[in-house]
């Protein structure tokens, strides 16, 4: 045992802090251990943070954080590298959220969605004579 080696991380949801996970503690036994940790964030959090604590007794051993990834799963119509996944919006997709991440997306036919994102980086113009129909909101 070795009260003098932890290494843990805390999360910090819209400025709230959650609990501390430990990822090595000095008072149980120490092993050497490499790995992922996938986490959920619910969806009504605005802002994220990461706190990470090591404390080392400086006599031997080493820990090291690398490749920290924040990704998000998006449920809706995705717009990228100018094409849709898993299908384009239409008249029929009202209850599906879209969203233009990159590129020019012309809207050529009447659609609906529930919302509809255009990334800073990409466009959405609307073709003569047609609609897009936002029954929540647009968000540029």
């Amino acid at each position: 045992m070795n009260n003098s080696d932890d290494a843990q991380y805390r999360l910090v949801y819209d400025g709230i802090l959650q609990s501390i996970v430990f990822l090595l503690d000095g008072n149980g036994a120490i092993d050497t251990d490499e790995g992922s940790i996938s986490l959920n964030i619910p969806n009504t959090v605005s802002t994220i943070a990461l706190e990470i604590r090591v404390r080392s007794n400086g006599i031997n051993g080493y820990s090291g954080f690398d490749n920290f990834k924040l990704s998000s799963v998006f449920d809706g119509l995705l717009y990228v590298d100018n094409g849709w996944s898993p299908n384009p919006p239409s008249d029929t997709t009202g209850s599906d959220d879209v969203y233009v991440y990159d590129g020019t997306y012309i809207i050529g036919s009447n659609i609906q969605a529930n919302n509809f994102y255009v990334n800073s980086i990409g466009t959405t113009s609307i073709a003569a004579g047609q609609s897009l129909v936002a029954n929540a909101s647009i968000i540029n």
